[in-house]
């Protein structure tokens, strides 16, 4: 399942609230039927049973006339509004009424015309991205057919040219059957009104609606490279099933099935070629499904390249600049002429695509590069004799696999859900079949609908024991409210999440251990004697009272510590429970609060005091407060695939834990360190933050006990520079909508298309880069990491910052060259990383200072100048030859980026994250994001406080986040103390941070 599918808002894709007094010309849904109207790519086709509503009828040709009245106005063909005014309508009345508005009060207006629009978007764009072997395969075909048109061989271009319609067939049918998928499963309206709750329920009903659909399929990328991929546009206005009226659907549940429709599409597709074709398949090398066997990677990576003519337009802006200047432009001059560059070369998708021309081109590239006819890779990868393709014969043993494979099949697609996510979906079930279910060439709608019976059969316990977290309805549903998915009509289609026996079983073993209250602690009065503070003062902070004026800036005790952090430790160090919890945004102090609570334990004689954390790097920061540290693989005695294979370390009563980013511990470490201190008589202190970014596989364990147990928090976040940052960071963990106001207001956000936001952060990275700035530039997934980490690499050459050769290959095939910065992706206490006794950690930033035939020359990362800013490495270089454990390091995921801190960041949000993705950025690069709680959060009685059990937990909350310049309405869901995933939000920006 290489192929992708994501998801973004279609509208004028400005930042929502820098829309004002915009030039109504530029439609984002333009770019579309441009791409047909102008020649090259086929026209579109209509689906779906809204589209059929509408008159139009399935695979009918999409015309212009009726295309921007339904993506452009949302009306019908014949000019019949459809559902509510779109939102920039509603701000031109709006705006109308007020004709002398000043700017500010043009951005109040626009605020007050989306909430009133509550349907920003026009149309959502689902696009299904094929795989690159796929993508060679489809042009080897066609170059086949350009050279038989060239030579004059008409049977010939018959022959080939008919192979390429028939896999284009396959694509649509496919793409079909993914969106037959989709309008099932997501194909919602909401009716009534959702604005009163009664038991945390809505009142409103959630209805079946019918989708109106555009497919669109291309040929290349924005940079002409083969990309076969669909841009499906769902107009954001669909029929009621019941009552026939046009409403917008509950685009809320989307995001749920994106997966699933990949991997529908992807079954549905490869099963066709390989029934055609005879194609085999490789497994990829992260696991996502597969390859065609044969075009291997080196071949793919050929055709991934981008803005070749970069170089040739930088060199004479350069000249251009040296002659008028009469010098040669900085660093840092040079990274903005850079970024002209990049947008004055980006290949912008307009005018007439000549496919023979590009199939000529991408054949000359593959023969300059590889030395292989691109015409023959088609052929050399199908299994015939006669080496034309044909019908493959199959039979039965080769189309029908066993119960047996079936059965692993479904067993491993729930592990692998079950190890992402503490709960997951029936949708995340389909996805992960897509990606392990072997391709045998069966009937490609049977292979599809197998997806969803094993799906159907592994929620049913058929595989392994599955618990549905759902609770029932607390009563029987007349037939008349019943849905025809089987639910009532005032309970949300989709969202039901599921887990394992096991894992159920594993927490309630956890939650229990944890609340045990015979764990070793200190006496009251001796950890406030030994934090120089007023118990009295503490108390009042823990419940959250205010000190009546008293030292209320910044009140410190006699041990350095804040009030609320000395407040936090003395909790932890007194209560007597196995597991205390300390809850506390980033840039509060929690790594200082826990080496001072571990200098009480000692002094108190109760026992030694360890430090474990769920990473290399972050045990190292940890390390400084408490000398004796471990990772959690470390210290659990982890092998790779084999847990615990060594053995935990050994320890006694009265031992102190102290974990820090405990919310990135992973659900299996935490109940097993929790096990194995109760067994030892030991005592644990968790801190991390649980709005943060949980682990990456099935985290959520320090949120569930922080909703069991209760938890102590830290109130201020003291790393940043401005005031107002601190505010700000504070309200975005808390779910506070209003706060990207303010994120906005100080130039912190910037908005655009895709393709612009990216460019617009490699050349900010740069130039930050070029300056020596400590920088850092996160995103979400690791495609969009690659990506930039590509564009970042190329600009830094174009500059003479990085060498262009000699290279070696990093992971993912990736070239890295002297100068460039490579992260390191693995753990390795052989090396010494430039300082003595200081092992090389996953996560260390490294740059490359040579190339040697023993492996590379780098130096380590260290923390920027706290005067200046800048970059700083160490004094010693060392020898780095693992360095296939390594990836580019310019760009790095979220999860890798929480608890760094740097001087300035810089993330770029795609519309698929959600909050925990963009706290790093607004904590550290100071990146903000808007939340709408619904709910009160889970503190109370002010924003320090000891939370009782009874309000201690983590809200069920709906939340907003803007995207691509819009507003779009997300839920997360509280299941037994886990966090699903809110709604997306989309924009770009930096701040800086101390």
């Amino acid at each position: 399942m290489a192929i992708v599918a994501t998801l973004s808002k279609g509208y004028d894709l400005d930042y929502i609230w820098k829309q004002v007094d915009r030039d109504p010309a530029k439609d984002a849904a333009s770019y579309y039927i441009q791409a047909s109207e102008t020649g090259g790519e086929p026209p579109g086709h209509w689906w779906g049973p809204g589209a059929r509503a509408l008159g139009f009828e399935p695979g009918q040709a999409v015309e212009r006339k009726p295309y921007d009245l339904l993506f452009g106005e949302r009306k019908s063909p014949d000019g019949t509004q459809l559902g509510r005014l779109p939102g920039n309508d509603l701000y031109t009345a709006l705006l109308a009424a007020e004709p002398h508005a000043t700017a500010e009060r043009k951005r109040e207006l626009r605020i007050e015309a989306v909430k009133k629009a509550r349907q920003s978007p026009l149309f959502f764009d689902l696009t299904i991205s094929l795989s690159k072997s796929i993508s060679l395969f489809h042009a080897s075909l066609g170059e086949n057919a350009r050279l038989a048109r060239q030579a004059g061989d008409n049977d010939g271009d018959k022959y080939w040219s008919s192979l390429v319609g028939e896999v284009d067939d396959m694509i649509w049918q496919a793409v079909h059957a993914g969106f037959a998928y989709f309008q099932r499963e997501a194909g919602y309206t909401r009716t009534g009104s959702h604005n009163t709750r009664v038991h945390g329920r809505e009142t409103g009903q959630w209805r079946e609606a019918d989708l109106a659909v555009a497919h669109w399929l291309q040929h290349t990328s924005r940079d002409g490279d083969m990309q076969l991929h669909v841009h499906s546009q769902i107009a954001h206005v669909a029929k009621t099933a019941t009552d026939g009226k046009w409403r917008a659907p509950d685009s809320l549940g989307y995001n749920e099935h994106i997966g699933a429709v990949a991997a529908i599409v992807s079954q549905h597709l490869e099963e066709a070629l390989t029934a055609r074709f005879g194609l085999e398949w490789t497994v990829r090398d992260d696991g996502h499904g597969f390859e065609i066997t044969g075009i291997g990677g080196e071949m793919m990576r050929v055709f991934s390249s981008r803005r070749e003519s970069i170089s040739a337009d930088l060199r004479g802006r350069a000249a251009r600049f040296e002659q008028r200047y009469g010098r040669a432009p900085t660093q840092r001059e040079l990274a903005h002429l850079a970024q002209a560059s990049n947008f004055a070369t980006r290949a912008a998708k307009h005018g007439a695509l000549d496919l023979a021309q590009a199939h000529a081109g991408w054949a000359d590239k593959l023969a300059r590069t590889l030395g292989v006819p691109l015409a023959s890779v088609a052929p050399s990868v199908w299994h015939s004799q006669s080496r034309r393709a044909g019908p493959r014969t199959r039979g039965a043993d080769g189309t029908v696999l066993s119960e047996l494979e079936l059965a692993r099949a479904a067993q491993k697609a729930v592990a692998l859900a079950q190890q992402a996510e503490s709960a997951w979906t029936r949708a995340d079930v389909i996805k992960y079949l897509g990606r392990v279910l072997p391709r045998t060439g069966m009937d490609p709608a049977a292979a599809a609908a197998l997806l969803e019976d094993l799906a159907d059969r592994a929620l049913a316990s058929e595989f392994e024991p599955v618990t549905c977290l759902e609770a029932p309805e607390p009563g029987e549903v007349p037939a008349s409210l019943l849905r025809a998915d089987g639910r009532s009509v005032y309970q949300r289609h989709g969202g039901s999440r599921y887990a394992t026996r096991a894992q159920l079983a594993m927490e309630e073993r956890m939650v229990a251990q944890a609340s045990a209250s015979e764990a070793p602690r200190v006496s009251r009065a001796e950890a406030a004697y030994a934090l120089s503070a007023d118990p009295a003062r503490l108390q009042d902070t823990l419940a959250g009272h205010a000190q009546d004026g008293r030292d209320a800036q910044d009140p410190r005790t006699g041990s350095g510590l804040r009030e609320d952090q000395a407040a936090a430790a003395l909790a932890a160090l007194t209560d007597g429970r196995l597991v205390s919890v300390l809850n506390a945004p980033a840039g509060s102090g929690k790594t200082r609060v826990l080496a001072e609570a571990g200098r009480i334990w000692a002094e108190a004689g109760l026992g030694p005091v360890i430090g474990i954390t769920p990473s290399q790097s972050a045990r190292n920061t940890l390390a400084a407060g408490v000398p004796v540290c471990y990772n959690a693989a470390q210290f659990l005695g982890h092998l790779p695939g084999r847990r615990g294979a060594r053995g935990p370390v050994r320890i006694g009563p009265g031992t102190l834990l102290v974990i820090d980013e405990a919310s990135m511990l992973s659900g299996s470490d935490l109940a097993d360190l929790i096990a194995y201190a109760k067994a030892r008589g030991a005592k644990i202190i968790l801190a991390g933050d649980i709005s943060q970014l949980q682990a990456v596989e099935n985290g959520g364990g320090m949120s569930l006990l922080a909703q069991t147990l209760g938890f102590a928090r830290l109130a201020e976040p003291v790393r940043f520079r401005e005031r107002w940052e601190q505010a700000a960071s504070l309200r975005l963990r808390d779910g506070d909508t209003s706060v990207l106001a303010d994120y906005d207001q100080h130039g912190r956000i910037i908005g655009g298309d895709p393709e612009q936001m990216m460019d617009a952060a490699t050349a900010a990275y740069v130039a930050l880069t070029a300056g020596g700035t400590d920088a850092l530039l996160m995103a979400a997934d690791h495609a969009l990491r690659r990506e930039l980490n590509r564009r970042i690499r190329e600009d830094l050459i174009n500059l003479g910052i990085v060498s262009g050769g000699p290279a070696v290959t990093i992971a993912d095939g990736t070239r890295a060259s002297p100068g460039d910065l490579i992260l390191c992706t693995r753990n390795d206490h052989t090396v010494e990383a430039g300082e003595p006794g200081r092992a090389l950690a996953n996560g260390d930033l490294l740059r490359i200072e040579a190339i040697t035939p023993d492996g590379l020359i780098v130096r380590r990362a260290l923390d920027a100048d706290p005067r200046t800013g800048q970059r700083r490495w160490t004094d010693r270089h060392f020898l780095f030859n693992r360095y296939e454990n390594s990836e580019l390091g310019y760009a790095v995921t979220d999860h890798a980026a929480q608890g760094r801190t740097v001087h300035s960041g810089l993330a770029v949000i795609t519309g698929t994250e959600d909050r925990q993705h963009v706290l790093p950025g607004a904590q550290d690069p100071h990146l903000g994001g808007v939340h709408d709680a619904d709910e009160e959060p889970g503190i109370s009685g002010g924003v320090v406080g000891k939370v009782p059990v009874h309000m201690g937990k983590v809200p069920d909350s709906r939340q907003i986040f803007g995207g691509d310049g819009c507003l779009r309405a997300g839920a997360g869901r509280e299941r037994r103390g886990r966090l699903s995933r809110p709604g997306p939000w989309s924009a770009a920006g930096r701040g800086s941070a101390r």
